[in-house]
């Protein structure tokens, strides 16, 4: 039953993912905002969505046999960390290890479908709604103050549209502004407008990582279309430069927002601390004394979760933490098999290169189940291009 769904032709299930993660995460959003949160239903729709998928890649175990044997050994190796800790809370911390390798279970899953060139056109377009939707209610939400679109529940400036935690919405944007300037600018095709929307929509977001991803977008533009090299685009920086030096107090007034949040965090901690949102603090503070009393070897080799149930938010660290490092090498492995494109082209390497830069100031990348729906459909873009350009 399953396998005949799977090779069904009119069903896309990496669509049918998509759309039903985006649309879960604005209903959770709402059920938040009516104080009903014990309703997880992006968990619920999660929890089912995995055992399809596991089903589905068990059957064609086949196609992903070292893959599966990779990620039950990584399973072990948790477990023995987790034994290792003495800590009652070992059910709990499973849960850490099921976000962690959710990425990998959508990449292996995806890798068991086989699509046709037109079922992956309509992947990109309907990948394209959900860039664009969001990125209009991002807007709304900022010329209307709407509270229900706003990053943080908080005081603090920044509109998400329908998306939850302001992680996803960094990697949202990451991911939708990386996309839609290689659609523009590499590919030349006519989508600048949409490339505006979405960049602009990224700094409304209100968070570090979403401008930081922008200026890495810009950067490679300047870089891949060899724009240095050209006297109108450095006449029209150094007008701009002149300008922002004129207008600089209507400049500063736009970032207020930003400047009223981090200046305070600046003076009273330092710019690492602002830079990394205290996670810095967290990693001094909890997860260095507890590594320090309560480790032992084993779990330095495979990682051990205790009793303090909290990340630091500095991904590659948290890798160490969860796995240890035989455990963090072999789940790092795992990841490189299933985002690995044969003869892979250096703007997805590039792209690889601008996640890992940003993951390590806004973290949560690895657990956040929609970021992995996202990848899936950067990975099967990436190839696409390359199947155009061979």
């Amino acid at each position: 039953m399953m396998k005949k769904l799977t090779q069904a032709k009119n069903i896309n299930w990496i669509i049918v993912l998509l759309v039903t993660f985006f649309v879960s995460e604005a209903i959770y959003k709402y059920l938040i905002d009516l104080h009903l949160k014990e309703y997880r239903i992006a968990g619920v729709i999660k929890f089912i969505a995995q055992i399809g998928m596991g089903f589905i890649i068990l059957k064609e175990y086949k196609k992903n046999t070292k893959n599966i044997g990779l990620l039950v050994i990584l399973a072990i190796l948790f477990l023995l960390g987790q034994i290792a800790i003495q800590e009652d809370n070992i059910f709990v911390n499973i849960e850490y290890f099921n976000n962690s390798v959710f990425l990998a279970i959508v990449l292996l899953f995806a890798n068991t479908l086989t699509l046709s060139e037109e079922q992956k056109k309509q992947i990109f377009k309907w990948f394209e709604i959900v860039i664009i939707v969001n990125s209009i209610a991002v807007i709304v939400g900022f010329v209307f103050s709407i509270t229900f679109f706003e990053t943080y529940q908080a005081d603090r400036f920044g509109y998400s549209g329908f998306l939850i935690k302001s992680s996803y919405a960094s990697y949202f944007y990451l991911i939708g502004v990386f996309y839609y300037t290689h659609q523009a600018f590499i590919l030349n095709k006519s989508k600048k407008l949409l490339f505006l929307l979405v960049a602009f929509s990224a700094i409304i977001v209100g968070t570090k990582a979403a401008v930081l991803s922008l200026l890495l977008c810009v950067l490679f533009i300047v870089f891949k279309r060899k724009l240095l090299l050209n006297k109108v685009f450095v006449l029209i920086i150094f007008a701009a430069l002149v300008l922002a030096v004129i207008f600089n107090k209507k400049i500063l007034f736009f970032f207020t927002p930003y400047i009223d949040v981090f200046l305070p965090i600046i003076e009273q901690y330092g710019i690492l601390t602002a830079l990394f949102s205290y996670r810095d603090l967290i990693l001094e503070e909890h997860l260095i004394p507890f590594i320090q009393s309560d480790w032992t070897l084993i779990n330095y080799l495979f990682g051990g979760i205790g009793s303090i149930l909290i990340k630091s938010g500095l991904d590659f660290i948290d890798v160490f933490y969860f796995f240890g490092i035989i455990g963090g090498a072999l789940y790092v492995y795992i990841l490189y098999r299933v985002l690995y494109i044969y003869n892979v082209s250096k703007d997805y390497i590039c792209f690889i290169l601008f996640i890992c830069i940003v993951m390590s100031l806004a973290g949560n990348f690895f657990y956040n189940s929609s970021v992995a729906i996202l990848m899936c459909i950067m990975k099967l873009y990436f190839q696409s291009t390359k199947e155009h350009e061979s």
